[in-house]
């Protein structure tokens, strides 16, 4: 729960500093010049001149960030970006979300760095979830959503492999198990 709690609490920080970069210049009018250049990227990303930008083509638009992203994680930080630019939830950005998205993030440097750092601690964040999800259901032998005291055990072992006797490893596990276990449930969420 710990780890769950965390990744909110990385999340919701992200989302308040996202939206206050966002919303920075949201009452200042776009000048001429930069909405023609605006509207030229967006032109330059849509392809297949569909009037929006899909997924393949919000992808494209990670290259200006100016992030070195490994090929395997750039769907991840496609999809951190829509949720950022995709103000309608329909997958994909038309060109008034991106025109949009330009003036407040792309337009200047300064701001496209700060972007691309929030992008990569936010999808830091959830591979950092979905990891210890993953782990978590790694030990969870019985599928119950919990760790009892036995699986907890099988964790400690595997993850510290200490030479201890049966005996020590029992009281080794109670001793961690106790002070995790703060509802007294007998069981780890």
């Amino acid at each position: 729960d710990t780890t769950a709690e965390e990744s909110k609490k990385i999340q919701h920080e992200l989302d308040r500093e996202i939206d206050k970069m966002l919303n920075a210049e949201e009452n200042h009018a776009l000048h001429i010049a930069d909405k023609n250049a605006a509207i030229a990227q967006f032109e330059k990303l849509d392809a297949d001149g569909s009037g929006k930008l899909e997924f393949e083509e919000v992808k494209k638009l990670l290259t200006n960030l100016g992030l070195n992203i490994e090929p395997e994680q750039f769907d991840l930080y496609a999809e951190a970006m829509l949720k950022h630019i995709d103000k309608n939830s329909n997958k994909c950005v038309d060109k008034k979300e991106f025109v949009k998205f330009y003036s407040k993030i792309l337009k200047s440097e300064e701001t496209r760095v700060k972007f691309a750092k929030k992008l990569v601690k936010e999808v830091a964040a959830e591979d950092l979830e979905k990891s210890a999800k993953a782990q978590f259901a790694k030990y969870d032998a019985n599928g119950d959503g919990t760790i009892d005291k036995k699986e907890m055990s099988n964790v400690l072992r595997n993850c510290l492999q200490l030479e201890l006797t049966d005996e020590q490893w029992e009281h080794y596990t109670a001793d961690i198990f106790d002070k995790a276990d703060k509802d007294t449930s007998g069981a780890l969420e």
